[in-house]
């Protein structure tokens, strides 16, 4: 868009032409930027290098194996969604199949972590800690 503008000459009149001492300032400027580059280019290869060293090491990832317990044992195309609302609980079952249902213990730690900063001890603490599962489903669920 600005090139199109200086091509038609949008705001001319206020442009003025930069001085020399500007001008260098620009070039210095440009420099010590490319002078960067090259010197974070050569510490991000050296940094490769000694990666590829240890490449050879097998890193397991967590994800290969399918996982022990059956807290998120759902198939891939498939949501997993924890209630606690009942009112929304009312509506899970006209969702469709590939959702699974579960619903959350009534406890004081409803809150993921890291969604309310606690300034300080004296403050309120509403929740903390991770969602915990309720070991069986309120009846509202039942079907």
């Amino acid at each position: 868009i600005l090139e199109d503008e200086f091509k038609i000459g949008f705001g001319a009149e206020h442009r003025k032409e930069l001085g020399r001492r500007a001008l260098q300032r620009i070039r210095m400027t440009r420099k010590a930027e490319r002078t960067t580059e090259f010197e974070a280019a050569q510490r991000v290869e050296g940094f490769e290098s000694q990666l590829q060293a240890q490449a050879s090491l097998k890193i397991e990832d967590e994800f290969d194996e399918p996982p022990s317990n059956t807290e998120y044992a759902v198939k891939p195309d498939q949501v997993k969604i924890l209630w606690n609302d009942i009112h929304d609980a009312h509506y899970a079952s006209s969702w469709p199949d590939r959702v699974h249902h579960g619903h959350l213990e009534r406890a004081a730690d409803h809150v993921m972590p890291g969604q309310k900063r606690i300034l300080s001890e004296e403050d309120d603490i509403l929740a903390d800690d991770d969602f915990t599962e309720a070991a069986e489903p309120p009846s509202v669920l039942k079907q």
